[in-house]
């Protein structure tokens, strides 16, 4: 018990000093994300990609380019040249994804940046000035988000909905599931799919408009519609694959009671 009022009293320290520049304390409402929530799996998704664009550059556009030099062809050589920026551009793209994925922090804070920018587009969150901010201890084993120049209201559905989207899937209305590549075919990858918060999920384009802050900043989602049989299906495949419900169960020793769709 004491050990947990110094954990306590560790992680309210750190929020210390957040709002130095205001004249005014504010009330936080903070969301705690626990430690199998963290996102640290599109580190290897991305690595995948682009190792097998490496893999589709050495198989597809060397033998253009070495026919086309060999034989003096120049359209071997301008087919060989235009695969070989294609596959570049497409390389850079999933650099560019990859740095903002490279630490769970900088995974945490893009996933709240787009649930932000969706409660604002839907008119759920109107405080011009409102911004979202990330504090983790050292070992960056707890990772509390908030958001801060805003309303008592608007701080606590932004609450909500980061602790749904980054909770174990139980029986969201709709989910999102990472569009994952090999070898150039496009799949389904079902370890990175998250629920869609409730107050997001009341209508089908208010889940489009979050799918589309992700897509631009982390690659696209599929969006599942679970309230029919083939959804249902799907739901209990991401229940079951989902890393954050998995790790619930091995980290935390938690037991999912199975439906009669299981």
């Amino acid at each position: 018990m004491i050990d947990h009022a110094k954990d306590r009293s560790a992680m309210a320290n750190l929020w210390k000093g957040i709002l130095n520049d205001q004249s005014n304390p504010e009330i936080l409402s903070v969301s705690e994300i626990p430690k199998q929530s963290i996102p640290t799996s599109f580190l290897f998704v991305n690595l995948l990609n682009l190792s097998t664009i490496a893999l589709m550059m050495q198989i597809a556009v060397r033998p253009f380019l070495s026919i086309g030099l060999e034989s003096d062809s120049l359209s071997f050589f301008l087919i060989g040249s235009l695969m070989t920026i294609a596959l570049f551009l497409l390389a850079g793209k999933i650099i560019v994804n990859l740095s903002r994925m490279l630490s769970p922090v900088k995974t945490i804070k893009i996933l709240g940046d787009c649930i932000l920018d969706s409660l604002i587009d839907l008119g759920e969150i109107t405080s011009r000035k409102a911004r979202f901010v990330l504090k983790t201890d050292r070992e960056s084993v707890n990772i509390d988000c908030a958001l801060i120049d805003a309303t008592t209201y608007e701080k606590n559905i932004f609450a909500q909905a980061m602790s749904e989207l980054l909770s174990s899937i139980e029986n969201p209305r709709y989910v999102f599931i990472k569009q994952g590549f090999l070898l150039g075919i496009p799949f389904r990858n079902m370890s990175q799919s998250y629920a869609c918060p409730t107050i997001i999920s009341s209508k089908k384009e208010n889940v489009e408009i979050l799918a589309d802050h992700l897509r631009r900043k982390t690659g696209k989602f599929f969006i599942q519609y679970t309230r029919s049989e083939k959804g249902r299906k799907i739901l209990l495949m991401c229940r079951k694959k989902s890393y954050i419900n998995r790790n619930e169960i091995f980290i935390q020793g938690k037991k999912r009671v199975l439906s009669k769709w299981e």
